[in-house]
């Protein structure tokens, strides 16, 4: 079953500019392309390492391990530096009254290693506390 998660409104939100949200282990990125939010499970399926946050080069996402390269449009894999890796897994985004909702789903949780989710925890509470600072 589906849970909708609200992020940020809309405006907060700019282009190629890729946010990183934890919910429940699970590392998110959205990222506006061309005035439409995508939004993937931010898991380079090379190793399964969270890509939290993903580098932005040449107007793709880059996985900060191996530097897998996936197109923010469509989390398909652009380049794969050698590297056996294949899409991100999408990730359904509602927009309602002005604000990006994430539809978050158990199975994106299967698709993070136990140890990466807890990494990828510890990180989200750093990224939550730095936004409180703001």
């Amino acid at each position: 079953m589906a849970r909708l998660i609200p992020v940020l409104p809309i405006e907060q939100l700019k282009e190629m500019k890729p946010l990183c949200v934890e919910h429940e282990g699970v590392p998110y990125c959205l990222i506006k392309v061309d005035d439409r939010v995508n939004a993937f499970v931010s898991v380079c399926t090379h190793k399964d390492l969270a890509m939290f946050p993903p580098k932005i080069k040449g107007g793709l996402l880059v996985c900060p391990h191996h530097e897998v390269a996936f197109d923010p449009a469509t989390g398909e894999v652009v380049k794969d530096r050698g590297k056996s890796a294949s899409h991100l897994s999408e990730v359904a985004v509602e927009i309602i009254d002005g604000v990006v909702h994430l539809e978050a789903r158990k199975r994106h949780r299967k698709l993070v290693p136990k140890s990466e989710r807890k990494w990828v925890e510890k990180e989200g509470k750093k990224l939550e506390k730095k936004k409180d600072e703001q």
